[in-house]
């Protein structure tokens, strides 16, 4: 996956002045957007967030998710900070697209509504078996699909708050011992190419979202919360 830089400018915006930069990716075509303050390329450690595109929530407000008050926030701290940079990637619904988000929420009102985001991308990836969002459950690729559309929010988000609180492992305790072993799994099982299974995107690469991390973190956080340390980079080199 590369990325290239397309195009800059200010943002004036209610928690302060942004720089906004436009990136696109020259595989799809698709275009991101990064969002920064401050220099980024002075080696000291930055907030940053990956912000999965949500028309809906970012753009009008539905109460339906919290994806606008995530990005209001990460806006904010970054301010605060004077120091950081918000990646904004087109992937409306984690991947599954704007009308498939739709269709869920349609079944929401039906009365057939349910929460946590791997039972939701489950479903939809079994409803609509056309769109590829994975391996069917023959496919002997399907276990460690499961394994890894749950791996995120039980195993390295509970192991990344705890870092961040700066809490002692209770390794004997939590099914993810500790954070240097989540990341260390991680490592060792991500595959070559640009998704979790090569070059197929899937639902579980959707399940990989962002929040506010350190960029010193970033070469594991970025494969982890998928997306190419090289767009980082290439952001870091036109905001710098």
């Amino acid at each position: 996956m590369a990325f290239v830089f397309v195009a800059s400018s200010r943002l004036p915006t209610r928690h302060g002045e942004f720089s906004i930069h436009a990136f696109e990716d020259v595989e799809t075509g698709k275009e991101h957007v990064a969002l920064s303050m401050g220099d980024l390329a002075n080696g000291q450690p930055a907030l940053a967030r990956l912000h999965s595109e949500c028309l809906t929530g970012d753009g009008f407000g539905s109460l339906r998710c919290d994806c606008g008050p995530q990005l209001e926030a990460a806006m904010r701290q970054v301010a605060e900070a004077g120091h950081g940079v918000i990646l904004y990637l087109r992937q409306e619904g984690r991947g599954i697209g704007l009308v498939n988000k739709l269709r869920a929420y349609t079944l929401q009102d039906g009365g057939l509504g349910f929460g946590e985001t791997s039972a939701i991308l489950l479903y939809v990836a079994d409803k609509f078996p056309q769109a590829n969002l994975a391996p069917l459950p023959t496919d002997p690729n399907r276990g460690r699909f499961l394994q890894w559309l749950m791996y995120p929010p039980t195993t390295i988000e509970p192991a990344m708050m705890e870092k961040r609180r700066g809490s002692e492992p209770m390794t004997t305790a939590s099914g993810w011992g500790d954070y240097d072993r989540a990341m260390a799994a991680l490592e060792g099982t991500l595959t070559p190419g640009k998704w979790l299974f090569g070059d197929q995107f899937t639902a579980a690469d959707g399940q990989r979202r962002a929040g506010v991390v350190l960029i010193s973190d970033s070469p594991v956080a970025a494969a982890l919360l998928g997306i190419r340390i090289n767009f980082l980079i290439v952001v870091i080199e036109h905001t710098g």
